[in-house]
């Protein structure tokens, strides 16, 4: 070598190891985790496939919670979990019937029960009603829910009718089309509408009792509860 000497730098390093916890906070911070992937997405059909039970029995019946099988399925593959605290809530006054049952499929329905009564296509929102938000309800989930030949009766709400007077129209051909039918009741007829005499005692308990309560949403919570 003449006297020299090649002289190799070496630099070491020590690689840092997140835990689940920490790879699945830094990920969603939008920073670079330790590995990939963090949570991979996986169909509930994985997790029911290892309970070894039909895919019904899972979600219909719940002979094993979804929960406790994609839970299972997250350790069998080895992966990061992500489960939501509100993934498959209970509703203790909600009840699933069977529609149609076939050995390649089972068609169900759910009902709720308020004050003793089963309700169907339930649905909450936080913004202002509009035609195209009560038919995407009226599609996606009334129509979805009902059977084949219901009869479905609705007054002549502004966002039913006169805002838009083809809308009317339009949810009979869209009824038709699922096999129910749609009856409009005649303009101002409470009588055939009772939630009607609902409404106008709520207008007026709020505007004799709204100074007692802290907010609108109280009141009403109140007043559906107590009054």
């Amino acid at each position: 070598m003449g006297g020299e000497y090649d002289i190799i730098a070496v630099i070491s390093y020590k690689r840092i190891i997140m835990t689940s916890k920490e790879r699945m906070i830094t990920a969603m911070l939008n920073k670079q985790p330790d590995m990939v992937p963090v949570a991979p997405d996986m169909s509930n059909m994985i997790p029911c496939r290892l309970t070894g039970l039909p895919f019904w029995d899972v979600y219909l019946y719940r002979k094993v919670p979804l929960w406790k099988a994609y839970i299972k399925a997250v350790k069998y593959f080895g992966f990061d979990g992500w489960l939501p605290a509100t993934f498959e809530m209970e509703y203790p006054d909600e009840n699933t019937y069977i529609v149609e049952k076939t050995p390649e499929k089972i068609i169900t329905r759910k009902m709720e029960k308020v004050n003793g009564k089963e309700i169907v296509g339930r649905c909450e929102y936080t913004c202002n009603m509009n035609s195209k938000l009560f038919e995407l309800w009226f599609v996606e989930v009334l129509l979805f829910e009902i059977l084949k030949g219901s009869v479905i009766i609705l007054d002549r709400a502004r966002t039913n009718v006169v805002r838009y007077r083809h809308r009317k129209q339009v949810l009979k051909k869209l009824a038709e089309q699922a096999g129910c039918r749609v009856i409009f009741l005649p303009a101002y007829s409470p009588d055939f509408n009772p939630i009607e005499h609902t409404w106008a005692n709520l207008k007026t308990f709020i505007k004799n009792f709204m100074a007692n309560f802290s907010s609108l949403n109280d009141a009403i919570n109140h007043y559906f509860h107590f009054a």
